[in-house]
């Protein structure tokens, strides 16, 4: 269902409420508000209670400023403040009931607390005091109308309950205001015509806003999916956490950006997922959707992965243990030879892109991701145009010699040295090769023997998967494992496999949860275009 906004432009409304803050991502939002808030007020109240103490101790004693009932007010209120930013951080009162007695409940007390001070310096200073009374109210509601926005309704409900204080204490200033020839009807129609003003504008105010962010959250919809978090951003798209309008399954959305819509991002953006989607092994990421907004924003849904890849793993952790090692690469093996058997060759295996999660009670569960670089073996066009004819794709560090070489060369034994390099990585904490430069780290590939991964590492690697890795780091493809089964058969055939269960995997990840990535991290190792000229100097 679409419909077209007032400010031009096609926009897709979702099923539900757009906007609202009874919802769960609603309460966080509301959260979010309520402490800024609580931040603000209790700033500028505490910068009064630092100015009434510097005044009351140069001019007066301790004691007087104890007792100067600005000094406490301000004192008092400076602790309100704090404190409901405090209880609006607890994952607790991430409800919206909660909240919303936290927000209406702080501002009637903040009121109750400033109109006694104007009334008590209205004995002294009647229209001082009134006027007093009128500021703060005033500020207050229409600090809280900027910062937390409301539906018009219970805006103006909240507004017009709010001035209730300030109206006692008009009432309360009469037999002041009497002793300077101000009658009670004038003390209250004045007053109550302040009041009136700050209901409206607040109200206004508010609405302004809340209508502004029901435009952004329409501008976040595709299709049945609303878009909540930013994830990370890559060289083929954005991603974000989204909602689906009917179903309550976690979903990353990834967006082509308006400024990649050209024939080759395109071209590789739709090949991406429509193989992928073909995927269907436990260990590849699952692809939900695929569409293309109104105004033109090509995106996909998939699988929600919460988690971390490997490579923040072992930049937080550490090298893995070698029974570890090959419990990874073994589920990798199979996403790769389910992809193979229908000739599709992945070219960017990096530990970036090979992600850890949990599954249905299951630990460690490998999803292999970013197929944004697959290619059609049995393809009509096995070239891959999209890539551009003078480039070649990828990530250095992970990349097989005859993809530096020329792409035409890549097949699934390309795949499989990306497999090694990654278990060594994922042995030592040290990609096979280093460089200053592309050029230096392409020329290490084609020309120089890796180092052993036993000694780069304190206590050695076992000599059976070492073995297998420098065997998929083979210059010559025909002297690697042949697929991605052949390798999963060797690594079987190491002495660890099996040694790391789902017990291992439990205990580690309650005891040592990895800073969660939550999808996707598009740090680290980059996928870059490497210029035909490069390639064909480093090379030689």
């Amino acid at each position: 269902m679409s419909t077209r906004d007032d400010i031009g432009g096609p926009s897709v409304v979702p099923l539900t409420s757009v906007g609202s803050l009874d919802t769960e991502e609603g309460a966080r939002f509301l959260q979010g508000r309520l402490r800024l808030w609580a931040k603000v007020v209790g700033i500028v109240s505490g910068v009064f209670w630092i100015r009434d103490a510097v005044i009351m101790s140069l001019e007066r004693s301790v004691q007087d400023c104890l007792v100067q009932p600005t000094f406490v007010v301000h004192g008092i209120a400076v602790a309100l403040t704090w404190t409901i930013h405090i209880l609006a951080r607890q994952r607790w009162t991430r409800r919206t009931r909660l909240l919303r007695v936290l927000d209406i409940g702080g501002l009637l007390v903040q009121l109750l607390l400033y109109t006694a001070l104007a009334w008590m310096v209205s004995l002294v200073y009647p229209r001082a005091g009134n006027l007093l009374g009128v500021l703060i109210t005033g500020i207050m509601l229409t600090t809280r109308a900027v910062i937390i926005p409301e539906p018009p309704r219970r805006a103006a409900i909240i507004n017009a309950v709010a001035c209730l204080p300030l109206m006692g204490m008009a009432t309360a200033q009469i037999p002041s205001l009497g002793a300077e020839a101000v009658g009670p009807a004038e003390a209250l129609i004045s007053t109550g015509m302040w009041a009136a003003a700050f209901v409206l504008i607040a109200t206004v105010s508010q609405r302004v806003i809340y209508g502004l962010r029901t435009r952004v959250r329409e501008a976040r919809q595709l299709g049945q999916y609303t878009l909540e978090e930013k994830l990370g951003e890559g060289g083929m798209g954005r991603v974000f956490r989204a909602r689906h309008a009917m179903l309550r399954r976690p979903t990353a959305v990834k967006l082509l950006p308006p400024e990649k819509v050209d024939v080759r991002h395109l071209e590789r953006f739709e090949r991406e997922v429509q193989l992928t989607a073909e995927l269907t092994h436990p260990n590849t990421i699952s692809i939900y959707d695929y569409g293309r907004t109104p105004d033109g924003i090509f995106y996909y849904a998939m699988e929600f992965l919460d988690g971390v890849n490997l490579e923040d793993l072992i930049k937080e952790h550490g090298p893995l243990p070698a029974e570890r090692v090959v419990h990874v690469l073994r589920q990798v093996c199979g996403a790769l030879a389910e992809a193979h058997d229908v000739g599709l060759i992945h070219r960017d295996v990096k530990p970036a892109n090979v992600f850890l999660t949990q599954r249905g009670g299951e630990y460690d569960v490998v999803k292999v991701i970013d197929f944004g670089l697959v290619k059609d073996l049995h393809s009509a066009d096995s070239s891959n145009t999209a890539d551009g004819d003078d480039v070649l794709t990828g990530t250095p560090l992970y990349m097989a010699p005859e993809a530096i070489k020329s792409r035409d060369g890549v097949d699934e034994r390309t795949d499989i040295y990306a497999v090694g390099a990654v278990g060594y990585f994922l042995l030592t904490g040290e990609p096979v090769f280093g460089g200053e430069t592309v050029v230096e780290v392409c020329a290490a590939h084609l020309h120089e023997p890796p180092i052993p991964p036993g000694d780069r590492v304190p206590g050695g690697v076992p000599k059976d998967l070492q073995a297998v890795v420098l065997a998929c780091l083979a210059k010559d493809p025909d002297e690697r494992p042949a697929d991605a089964r052949r390798l999963r058969r060797d690594l079987d055939a190491c002495a660890d496999a099996g040694a790391w269960g789902t017990d291992q995997a439990q205990r580690w990840w309650e005891g040592r949860a990895p800073r969660r990535a939550r999808h996707v991290d598009f740090g680290g190792s980059k996928t870059i275009d490497i210029d035909v000229g490069e390639r064909m100097n480093a090379a030689e």
